[in-house]
Protein backbone atom coordinates (compact mmCIF):
# COMPACT_ATOMS: atom_id res chain seq x y z
CA UNK A 1 0.00 0.00 0.00
CA UNK A 2 1.06 3.56 -0.67
CA UNK A 3 1.66 5.56 2.52
CA UNK A 4 0.67 9.21 2.46
CA UNK A 5 0.94 12.27 4.72
CA UNK A 6 -1.12 15.44 4.96
CA UNK A 7 0.93 18.60 4.57
CA UNK A 8 -1.52 20.52 6.77
CA UNK A 9 -2.17 18.34 9.84
CA UNK A 10 0.59 15.69 9.42
CA UNK A 11 -1.90 12.77 9.38
CA UNK A 12 -0.20 9.63 8.03
CA UNK A 13 -2.16 6.77 6.53
CA UNK A 14 -2.73 4.77 3.38
CA UNK A 15 -3.77 6.30 0.06
CA UNK A 16 -6.93 4.18 0.18
CA UNK A 17 -8.01 6.01 3.33
CA UNK A 18 -7.93 9.48 1.78
CA UNK A 19 -11.01 11.28 0.54
CA UNK A 20 -11.32 11.59 -3.22
CA UNK A 21 -13.59 13.24 -5.72
CA UNK A 22 -13.64 14.23 -9.36
CA UNK A 23 -12.10 17.64 -9.97
CA UNK A 24 -15.04 19.91 -10.89
CA UNK A 25 -12.76 21.98 -13.13
CA UNK A 26 -11.17 19.03 -14.93
CA UNK A 27 -13.28 15.83 -14.80
CA UNK A 28 -10.37 13.58 -15.82
CA UNK A 29 -8.47 14.51 -12.64
CA UNK A 30 -9.06 13.34 -9.09
CA UNK A 31 -8.81 15.57 -6.02
CA UNK A 32 -7.45 13.97 -2.85
CA UNK A 33 -8.41 15.14 0.62
CA UNK A 34 -7.08 14.46 4.08
CA UNK A 35 -8.96 11.84 6.08
CA UNK A 36 -8.45 13.81 9.30
CA UNK A 37 -8.57 17.58 8.63
CA UNK A 38 -10.42 17.42 5.27
CA UNK A 39 -7.92 19.73 3.52
CA UNK A 40 -7.78 19.32 -0.25
CA UNK A 41 -4.68 18.62 -2.35
CA UNK A 42 -2.41 18.45 0.68
CA UNK A 43 -1.64 14.72 0.41
CA UNK A 44 1.92 13.60 -0.33
CA UNK A 45 3.43 10.14 -0.76
CA UNK A 46 5.87 9.27 2.03
CA UNK A 47 8.71 6.78 2.19
CA UNK A 48 7.56 3.18 2.54
CA UNK A 49 10.12 2.37 5.26
CA UNK A 50 8.02 1.62 8.37
CA UNK A 51 9.22 4.41 10.69
CA UNK A 52 10.11 7.01 8.04
CA UNK A 53 7.77 9.93 7.32
CA UNK A 54 9.94 11.76 4.78
CA UNK A 55 8.57 12.72 1.37
CA UNK A 56 8.99 9.89 -1.15
CA UNK A 57 11.15 11.25 -3.93
CA UNK A 58 12.24 7.99 -5.54
CA UNK A 59 10.20 5.22 -7.18
CA UNK A 60 12.24 2.05 -7.67
CA UNK A 61 11.38 -1.25 -9.29
CA UNK A 62 13.10 -4.01 -7.35
CA UNK A 63 12.92 -7.79 -7.47
CA UNK A 64 10.28 -7.51 -4.70
CA UNK A 65 8.13 -4.96 -6.59
CA UNK A 66 7.82 -1.18 -6.56
CA UNK A 67 9.16 0.93 -3.71
CA UNK A 68 8.39 4.59 -2.90
CA UNK A 69 11.31 5.86 -0.85
CA UNK A 70 13.07 8.98 0.32
CA UNK A 71 16.67 9.58 -0.72
CA UNK A 72 18.01 7.96 2.46
CA UNK A 73 16.16 4.67 1.83
CA UNK A 74 16.81 4.10 -1.89
CA UNK A 75 17.04 0.30 -2.33
CA UNK A 76 20.51 -1.16 -2.92
CA UNK A 77 19.18 -3.56 -5.53
CA UNK A 78 17.21 -2.00 -8.37
CA UNK A 79 15.84 -4.22 -11.14
CA UNK A 80 17.53 -3.21 -14.40
CA UNK A 81 14.98 -5.14 -16.45
CA UNK A 82 17.54 -7.66 -17.65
Amino acid sequence: MTRVKCGVCSWIGELGNTLLADNPFNPIETIYGCHQCKSVNSIYTVCDEPECTELATFLAVTNDGERNTCFQHIPDQINSGE
